[in-house]
């Protein structure tokens, strides 16, 4: 019993640790527009290489896709029925989605 425990602790210790190495960039951004389908984002700064035009991208609670970037505000779109749950003017975290995810590893 004790080397079922102390194996599994050990696999989870280790797929917590290569779950980090391969962790994604996040960005804080705000809603600044809601329309059908396409949500429009404000950033403090520029966006970063990762959040341009066709990305898909982990944002507002699933996957979106990176419509258009202009500046600091970005277009993200999803489905119309997932997009009437955004409000304006409430905050948002995006992250890249990593190489394994993109992959399904």
């Amino acid at each position: 019993m004790n080397s079922l425990i102390k194996s599994t602790t050990i696999v989870t210790s280790l797929a917590l640790s290569c779950s980090a190495a391969f962790a994604a960039e996040s960005l804080k951004a705000t809603v600044v527009a809601v329309d059908g389908g396409k949500v429009t984002i404000e950033t403090a700064n520029p966006p970063p290489a990762w959040l341009n035009q066709g990305n898909s991208v982990q944002a507002l609670g699933w996957p979106t896709k990176v419509i258009s970037t202009d500046g600091s505000k970005v277009v993200l779109e999803s489905t119309p029925s997932r997009v009437k749950q955004v409000k304006v003017a409430s905050d948002v975290v995006i992250q890249e989605i990593s190489k394994t995810e993109r992959f399904g590893c």
